[in-house]
């Protein structure tokens, strides 16, 4: 996995001019499963091959105003910080501490991408990503 992969796959999905799932499938080239609806929200999972993450979860608000998409890394395989290019995506607008997540607690670097919320959480001790979530519809466009 590298940095350039890792780049590219959130490059492009920042960059994502609808939210509708078969673009999201197209990005991502891979086929999403609707796992569950609610008044608000429908979910989906996915796996993925050809990536630098090994599975995901999507939600899509039931209106198309907003969206969450995690993507996991396999842990066997995953890059470390420094091997992470975090500086690219602008100043850290945040930071989220979870020291309740095994095995080592994590570390969540939060941007705001063109409008677009991303976070690189990565494991407290290890400095291993964990994963990368990307929220829509969360923050104003700049």
């Amino acid at each position: 996995m590298t940095r350039q992969s890792i780049n590219q796959v959130v490059d492009g999905l920042v960059r994502m001019d609808s939210l509708e799932v078969p673009r999201i499938e197209e990005a991502l080239q891979a086929k999403l499963t609707q796992t569950n609806k609610n008044d608000y929200w429908t979910f989906y999972e996915f796996k993925l091959s050809n990536s630098p993450f090994a599975l995901g979860e999507f939600r899509l608000s039931n209106d198309g105003s907003k969206a969450l998409l995690s993507l996991r890394t396999e842990p066997a395989q995953a890059p470390t910080e420094k091997d992470l290019d975090l500086a690219r995506w602008g100043p850290i607008s945040g930071i989220d501490v979870n020291p309740h997540i095994r095995p080592e607690g994590t570390d969540a670097y939060i941007f705001d991408v063109q409008g677009v919320r991303v976070s690189f959480q990565l494991l407290h001790s290890s400095r291993r990503l964990r994963s990368i979530a990307l929220e829509w519809g969360t923050t104003a466009p700049k």
